[in-house]
C-alpha cells in the first residue's frame, strides 16, 4: 500500500486569554468553559467540513481539505461567538483567535513544524497568511495592485 498525498489546510483556534481568564476559577468552571467553547466552536468548524486532529488545552487543531472553506469557518466562529457574547454576562464571553497555517509542512513529524502567522492576533479576528503577488513573466512594466500605473 502507498502511502497517500493530499494537500490539506491547517487551521490552530485558542481562546483568546484564557489563562487570565481561568486563573481565578475553580477547576468546575473552566471546565464548564472548555465545554461552552466546545458546543459552540467544534459544531461550526465540521459543518464547513473540518476535522478535529487534537485538541491542547482551550485549542483546536483542525484540518480542512479546501482552504477556502477554512477561511469560512473562521467567519463563522467569529459570528457564532458574537452572537453567543452578545446575550452572555461579561465573564461568560469566548473570544477566539483563529489561525491558518503559515506554510505547507508535513503533518505528523516527530518536531513542531507548524508556524503561525501573527501569534498576537485580536479576538473577533481570522489571522491568515498575506496572499503573494508576483509580477507577470512577460518584460515590461507592471504595477502592484492600489497604485496608479505608468500613463
Amino acid at each position: 500500500m502507498h502511502p497517500v498525498t493530499r494537500h490539506l489546510t491547517i487551521l490552530f483556534t485558542d481562546i483568546k486569554g484564557f489563562t487570565d481568564k481561568t486563573s481565578q476559577r475553580s477547576r468546575s468552571k473552566i471546565q464548564e468553559l472548555l465545554d461552552r467553547h466546545r458546543e459552540i466552536v467544534l459544531p461550526v468548524l465540521e459543518g464547513r467540513g473540518g476535522k478535529l486532529i487534537k485538541t491542547i488545552g482551550d485549542a483546536f487543531l483542525m484540518i480542512f481539505e479546501s482552504p477556502t472553506d477554512a477561511v469560512l469557518a473562521g467567519v463563522d466562529v467569529q459570528e457564532a461567538l458574537a452572537r453567543h457574547n452578545a446575550e452572555a454576562p461579561e465573564d461568560d464571553r469566548i473570544e477566539v483567535r483563529v489561525y491558518k497555517v503559515k506554510k505547507e509542512q508535513p503533518v505528523g513529524e516527530a518536531k513542531p513544524t507548524a508556524s503561525l502567522r501573527g501569534s498576537g492576533g485580536s479576538s473577533g479576528s481570522c489571522v491568515l497568511p498575506r496572499p503573494r503577488w508576483r509580477p507577470p513573466r512577460r518584460p515590461g512594466p507592471w504595477t502592484p495592485a492600489g497604485q496608479a500605473g505608468p500613463r
